[in-house]
This record gives structure tokens, C-alpha cells and sequence, in this order.
């Protein structure tokens, strides 16, 4: 009896872990049905990696077996109960990235008179992660609950102290009715304690790249050395199963695993987030390309023209190169990437661009309205955010509100920054309130956020190119030159069986290390898309450097068996 109470005891303190870390990582299922397919799948896993140890060892007795089932249950079981608390801490992080911009940004609105609850929810607008959170909040306000209650839910719903911290200090400007001078220092501190983060993650990221690739190599030709060796002098029994086994599971899963290491200790601050795949506002941009490019097709007319020209390519060049010529059937996915690649730079030099824009503007005289503000924008040579001005102005002299035209602006473009200086204008311009103070507070704050990102596109770039440039390049001709030189290793006697068993193990490990780069190239890109938050181009990224990875890979082992 006392047993059954301690095992109740302790299944409800499972649960209510379960209960708290779903609730802070805003995932809506119940606690007792997450535990419940908790020990299901842990349970299925579990014999699942039973079955493949008694396949790596026959020899294994059933107490053996079953000690390996009870620990390898115990493992995943453990693992599946900590996803929610691990999404808390991620959602959390997350949250906390640009959580003191966002309150930087109340700060700056609160000064320019800007009423409590408008300015929160001009933060529920906008695109900082924080902003669903806020968007709760304004909608428990609309409720009838006091705009303190609605703050402390926020803190209650975020496994972060800074996020308790700022709401507590947002509730106190709140009661006492201060301006934003107080916020927008703890701000600034929260923000310099980010970049100090960024600076010592980038320290740590050279060695863990160079880690990705010394182990996406050494490992694998270390093991390609070992079994020839030992199929032929020490007469270790090695099958051709064995190596695909090792390099279409066990080596991708130690890459996953060194990958999703990354990732997790990657400050939130300098993972980027990036609009939808194909949402509204992405077909708007990439329409918007098209045209400047002088295609006058809808998004849609377009790509499936590019997809029926590229499939009968693929047609025609099949009869003259076989399989290889189905290649070109990416070409929709390829133009898709570049498009995207054309976004982003767009969206760079309206970025660079803007600290400068900001300052001109206020320079401008007291009292000056909105509209001479975008004119003076779209004439000063800003390049592509004149440009977009440009367009701006156009439409409020055709009869479209300044409002309207604005967010036509946020909508063309994937600029956060911009999106968060039109905004702020917009704000500006609904209040009547002077609009200079606040864009020079703002131009400020970007150009800081310029000097940042600045930084993390160096400290990723170096990533970019040491996991993909570097591993599709120096991954492939190091496996190609070490299974050459393996190659070469002959039996002792003339035994045709152990000729026979060397052969094979020779042909399969061709197979197998190219199917490995496939995995492997398919993981960097994947990850490097991730790390940009733009996942879907990793297909980009995997069109491009597939064929170079295995282009080296095939010519190393011509040229190296020349010499």
C-alpha cells in the first residue's frame, strides 16, 4: 500500500513538471495524454533499440537483452519528459532576444506621449518575437483585466527572468506614470549583456565548426581504414550490411547530433526569423522581384512556366545523359532561392541605408508633416529605400492615405528594422506628435542593431563556409583519398574468399560513403538555412553543393589512383 502511494506521489509530480513546462512552452495538450504517449513511444523505442543491439551482438543472452531494453526505456522515457521543459527554456529564449528592443521601443513611444496601452499594443503589432505574448495581453485587457494582470501573466507564461524583470519594471512605469527614460536604460543594459553572449558563443563556434568537419571525416576514414584492415589481416568477420549500416545511420546520426548541439547552445539573439513559406507577404516580395526584373507574370503564371520548360529539358536531356539530365527538374526550386537571395539583399541595403535616412530626417525642421518627411527620404539617394519611398510618395499623391502607403512599404520589403520604423511613423503621424526626437532615438537604436548584425553575419558566414563550403569540399576528397589508398591493401595469401569479401567491402563502401555525402550535405544545408531562419532554402543550398561534394569525390579517386 505504501509503494502504491510513493509510485501516485510520484506520477502526480510528473505530472504537474508536465503541467507547468507545457503551459511556458504554450503547447496545448494535456498533461496526462503527453505521458501516456510518453511511455508509449519510449516503450516502442525501447524495443526498437533492443532488436539492433541483439543484431550488433547475437551472442547477447536475454537477461542481457532485457537490461538493455530496461536502460534504453529508462533513457528515452527521461528525454521525452524533458521536451517540454527543453521548448520552455527555448521559447523563452527566444522571447528574451528581442525583448529589450521591444521595450526600448514602449520607452520611446511613453516619451513621445504616447498612452500606456497604445504602446503596448503597437508592440502586439509588430514583429518581435516577443510580440504574440503582448498580443495576449492586449487581448486580456480588451477583456476587462487590468493592464498590471495582463503583464504578470506574461511573466507567468515565460520561463525567464528577464522577462519577469522587465515585466515588473513595465508594471511599475505603469502605476507611478513615468515616462520611458527608465526602461529604456534597463534596456540598453539587457542589450550590451547580449552582445557580450554573441562575442563569447563566437569564440566558441570556430572550434565547433571545425569539430563538425574533423568528425564528418576522421571518423568515417578511420573506419574505412579499420575495415579492410581487419577483413583481411586480423579476419574480423565484416559484412557489406555493416558499412551501409555505419554510413546511412550511425555517422548522420553523430552530425545530427553534433548539429542540433550547435544550435541549442546558438544564442537566440542571432537566429534570424523570417516570413512564412509562400505567405502573402513572401508572394508579394517575390513578385515584386519579378517584375523589377522585367517579367510581367503573376507569381504563380511564372513558376509554372519555369516548371513545364524545365521538365521538358529534363525530357530532352535525358536521351543524351540519362538519369543525370533529370537534374535540371529543380530548376523552379533553384530560381525560387535566388529570388530569395534577391529579398534579402534588397532588404541588407535598406537596412545599411536607414540609421542614415533616420538622422537626415531629423535634421529636418520642427513642425515639418509626414509627407515632406517621405519625400525628403525618397530624393536624398538611399538607393533601395529611396526607392521604396519613391513609391510611397507616389501613392499618397494619387489619393492612397500616408497610413496605407506605409504599410504598402512594410509589406514589400522583409526588413524587420523597417517594419519597425514605419511603425513608429506611423505612430507618429496618428498622433500628431513631433516626430524628431523619436526618429533620431530610433536611428540610434538601429545603427546599433546594424553594428550587431554586422557581427553575427560575420560569426555565421564563418560557419556557412567552414560547415558548408568547407565539408562539401575537404569531407569528400579526404573519403575518396583514404578508401583509394585502402583500395590498395592486398591479402596476405590468395585465399579467393577473403579476395572475394575484400572486393565487395571495397564496392559497397563506394556506395555507401556517396550515399553518405547525400545525408551529409543534406544535414549542412539544413542547418545553415535553419541558423539563417529561412529552413526552406536549405533546398537551395542542397542543389548547389550536392553535385560540387560529389563531383570532388568521384574526381579525387580518378586523379589519386593516377598518381
Amino acid at each position: 500500500m505504501k509503494n502504491r502511494l510513493i509510485s501516485f506521489k510520484y506520477t502526480d509530480e510528473i505530472k504537474k513538471d508536465l503541467t507547468i513546462s507545457l503551459y511556458k512552452a504554450d503547447i496545448d495538450i494535456d498533461p496526462s495524454e503527453y505521458l501516456k504517449y510518453t511511455l508509449l513511444f519510449s516503450l516502442l523505442l525501447g524495443l526498437v533499440s533492443t532488436y539492433f543491439f541483439s543484431q550488433i551482438d547475437p551472442t547477447l543472452d536475454i537477461l542481457s537483452l532485457a537490461v538493455v531494453f530496461f536502460i534504453s526505456f529508462l533513457f528515452i522515457f527521461l528525454v521525452i519528459k524533458r521536451i517540454p521543459s527543453f521548448l520552455a527554456k527555448a521559447r523563452a529564449a527566444q522571447i528574451e532576444s528581442d525583448l529589450p528592443i521591444a521595450i526600448r521601443s514602449i520607452g520611446i513611444q511613453l516619451n513621445m506621449k504616447v498612452p500606456f496601452e497604445t504602446a503596448i499594443e503597437n508592440i502586439a503589432k509588430s514583429n518581435y518575437r516577443c510580440s504574440g505574448e503582448f498580443k495576449k495581453a492586449i487581448n486580456m485587457i480588451d477583456s476587462g483585466t487590468p493592464i498590471p494582470d495582463a503583464l504578470r501573466q506574461i511573466a507567468e507564461r515565460v520561463d525567464s527572468q528577464i522577462v519577469k524583470k522587465l515585466m515588473v519594471q513595465l508594471i511599475h512605469v505603469y502605476l507611478e506614470g513615468l515616462d520611458g527614460t527608465e526602461l529604456k536604460h534597463s534596456a540598453d543594459e539587457l542589450i550590451h549583456s547580449q552582445r557580450f553572449k554573441f562575442k563569447e558563443f563566437s569564440a566558441k563556434l570556430n572550434f565547433l565548426s571545425l569539430m563538425f568537419i574533423a568528425v564528418s571525416s576522421i571518423v568515417p576514414t578511420m573506419y574505412l581504414a579499420y575495415i579492410i584492415v581487419a577483413s583481411v589481416y586480423l579476419e574480423t568477420p565484416i559484412s557489406p550490411s555493416d558499412v551501409w549500416f555505419m554510413f546511412l545511420f550511425l555517422f548522420p546520426i553523430i552530425n545530427l547530433i553534433l548539429i542540433l548541439y550547435i544550435k541549442m547552445v546558438t544564442p537566440a539573439v542571432l537566429t534570424n526569423i523570417s516570413d512564412r513559406f509562400l505567405s502573402k507577404k513572401e508572394q508579394a516580395m517575390l513578385k515584386d522581384e519579378i517584375h523589377t526584373l522585367g517579367i510581367k507574370l503573376s507569381l504563380k503564371d511564372f513558376f509554372i512556366y519555369i516548371s513545364a520548360f524545365s521538365l521538358l529539358v529534363s525530357i530532352i536531356l535525358y536521351f543524351y545523359f540519362g538519369i543525370y539530365g533529370f537534374a535540371v527538374i529543380s530548376l523552379p526550386a533553384v530560381i525560387y532561392f535566388l529570388l530569395l537571395w534577391m529579398v534579402e539583399r534588397k532588404a541588407n541595403e535598406i537596412e545599411q541605408y536607414l540609421p542614415d535616412a533616420l538622422l537626415y530626417a531629423a535634421t529636418l525642421e520642427y513642425g515639418i508633416p509626414m509627407e515632406k518627411i517621405i519625400e525628403n527620404i525618397a530624393n536624398s539617394g538611399y538607393h533601395s529605400l529611396s526607392n521604396e519611398f519613391k513609391k510611397a510618395e507616389r501613392q499618397i499623391k494619387v489619393g492612397i492615405s500616408l497610413t496605407h502607403s506605409l504599410m504598402n512599404m512594410r509589406d514589400r520589403n522583409s526588413s524587420m528594422l523597417l517594419d519597425r520604423v514605419i511603425s513608429l511613423l506611423i505612430q507618429c503621424y496618428k498622433t500628431g506628435k513631433d516626430v524628431h526626437q523619436a526618429i533620431k532615438e530610433t536611428a540610434e537604436d538601429i545603427f546599433e542593431l546594424n553594428m550587431l548584425k554586422k557581427e553575427q553575419a560575420s560569426s555565421l558566414a564563418l560557419q556557412k563556409y567552414t560547415i558548408l563550403i568547407g565539408g562539401c569540399i575537404f569531407v569528400p576528397i579526404i573519403l575518396s583519398a583514404i578508401l583509394n589508398i585502402v583500395s590498395g591493401i592486398q591479402p596476405p595469401t590468395n585465399d579467393e574468399n577473403l579476395i572475394q569479401l575484400r572486393n565487395d567491402l571495397i564496392a559497397q563502401s563506394y556506395s555507401a560513403v556517396q550515399s553518405y555525402i547525400v545525408i551529409f550535405v543534406l544535414l549542412s544545408s539544413i542547418f545553415v538555412a535553419f541558423q539563417e531562419g529561412r529552413l526552406r532554402t536549405f533546398i537551395g543550398y542542397f542543389i548547389i553543393f550536392l553535385p560540387i561534394a560529389l563531383f570532388l569525390f568521384n574526381i579525387a579517386k580518378e586523379v589519386i589512383r593516377v598518381t
